[in-house]
């Protein structure tokens, strides 16, 4: 996650976000998502959202470079244009 992290932030102009260790995750959300009911707001993260953090993540574009020619591009030019694309769409 550091690299995605120092990557948004090179993007965005911003500092990156700080990083917590898996275990104290799980160990606050509880606390953070009945924080975010109170309040009426979006928890940061979720049961859920950590959860799918640890599902494995392995996938191959074998078959659709064989089918379909797809060509990956690299992870640092494709975080860019989503992170412009998201700021585009949703300024504030």
């Amino acid at each position: 996650m550091g690299e995605l992290g120092a990557i948004v932030a090179k993007t965005t102009g911003r500092r990156c976000p700080v990083e917590i260790p898996l275990w104290v995750a799980k160990a606050i959300v509880p606390l953070a998502e009945w924080i975010s009911r109170l309040r009426g707001t979006a928890p940061l993260f979720t049961r859920y959202s950590l959860h799918t953090l640890e599902a494995p993540a392995n996938f191959s574009h074998a078959k659709a470079t064989s089918e379909l020619d797809y060509e990956p591009r690299p992870v640092t030019e494709t975080i860019t244009d989503t992170v412009r694309w998201l700021q585009e769409r949703y300024q504030d």
